[in-house]
């Protein structure tokens, strides 16, 4: 069987996904609207995958959240999908979000007659101001679709809020990063991890301000703060300069490959995230036996971390709660971090690129009637 699958570009964490997807097709083409976008300091690799870069408008534009945060993203307009399908002749179309891309997809599948699967990376927190025509076309497309392949729960709500009723499978995020055996030892000082881009809807403001409420709660107490990560919100982290109890190691850009051996060298991690439709640092962090401090805004937080198991839940835009939840898991113990490092794995172990591409080729074969 032949698949195409249209995506804004490879990251590095779909790299074995897409892998395991093409070795279980005759051919999967995927293509891509531009190598990288420019927000991203990953470098593209296609190494064992059928890539092919598209004809594409790109421009920026301010998307608004309800939460009150501004985020400058990069819109692709790949013009020649239609022409590049017809070319690849798939038995089946994936397009991946609800935008021009994927109307063209549909335009393809009704012409030619083949099936359409929408791969939604979203939740219902992210698409609060999504109205007008944006709506109507999500709408369409989504009763264009023969099946829908979700993130998780939150997905699968908003579909619910759309009264969409199609077939549903389910493709979390996956990782390349290795799982790792349970952690036994941690730091007398506590070293809490952050990784990603510094932008308003990261949480970094809240964060920072949660953390300097803990520290003048708990001035007998000692924590090391990792930030693995560049942006405009590093201004935020000044804040914290005066607090004698919380040490501060600034990285900056931090290359993708070298990213494991942080997570491996830490105690906990910290997703303060005020709108993420998934969080893949989750899913790394997991891997790494790490207990995760994590946003209820994530999806990943929500389909993957129990609070008081495998980590603490908190809402960022709630400063008292937030520094609530940092001084939870800076008050557990060796023994109480062992037993959440342990669940961490566990909670991961079946999220993997085999897992995932499997369920994904489920989805293929109910297009096709196939069990």
């Amino acid at each position: 069987m032949k698949a195409a699958l249209l995506t804004n570009f490879v990251p590095p964490y779909r790299k074995s996904l897409f892998k395991n997807l093409s070795a279980r097709l005759d051919q999967l083409t995927i293509l891509v609207s531009v190598h990288m976008e420019g927000n991203r300091t990953w470098k593209p690799d296609y190494e064992g995958l059928n890539v092919v870069k598209q004809r594409t408008i790109s421009y920026s534009k301010k998307w608004e959240h309800e939460a009150g945060f501004q985020e400058t993203t990069e819109v692709h307009i790949p013009f020649d999908t239609i022409f590049k399908l017809a070319k690849a002749k798939p038995d089946v179309v994936v397009s991946g979000e609800l935008g021009f891309r994927s109307l063209l997809a549909s335009i393809y599948c009704m012409i030619y007659g083949k099936p359409l699967i929408l791969w939604l990376t979203l939740s219902d927190h992210t698409e609060q101001n999504k109205a007008g025509i944006r709506l109507i076309l999500r709408k369409f497309l989504l009763n264009r679709a023969t099946v829908l392949l979700c993130n998780g729960a939150a997905s699968e709500r908003y579909l619910k809020q759309l009264g969409i009723s199609k077939p549903k499978f389910f493709a979390p995020y996956t990782s390349d990063f290795e799982l790792q055996k349970p952690k036994k030892s941690f730091n007398a000082r506590r070293k809490i991890l952050f990784t990603g881009q510094l932008i308003a809807r990261k949480g970094v403001k809240q964060m920072t301000a949660a953390l300097k409420t803990w520290s003048e709660k708990n001035p007998d107490k000692e924590l090391e703060l990792i930030v693995a990560g560049n942006g405009p919100e590093i201004l935020y982290f000044e804040m914290l300069r005066n607090c004698a109890n919380v040490e501060l190691s600034l990285l900056g850009t931090v290359a993708y490959e070298d990213l494991a051996k942080l997570y491996n060298d830490a105690d906990i991690y910290i997703f303060p995230t005020l709108a993420d439709e998934w969080g893949v640092v989750v899913n790394e962090a997991l891997s790494a036996g790490l207990p995760i401090l994590g946003s209820l805004y994530s999806q990943a937080v929500e389909e993957l971390v129990k609070n008081e198991v495998n980590g603490w839940l908190f809402k960022p835009d709630d400063e008292n709660e937030f520094a609530a939840a940092i001084s939870k898991a800076l008050n557990a113990d060796d023994n109480t971090l062992t037993h959440f490092s342990k669940n961490s794995t566990e909670s991961i172990r079946a999220i993997t690129a085999e897992t995932i591409a499997d369920e994904m080729m489920t989805a293929i074969n109910t297009c096709f009637h196939k069990t």
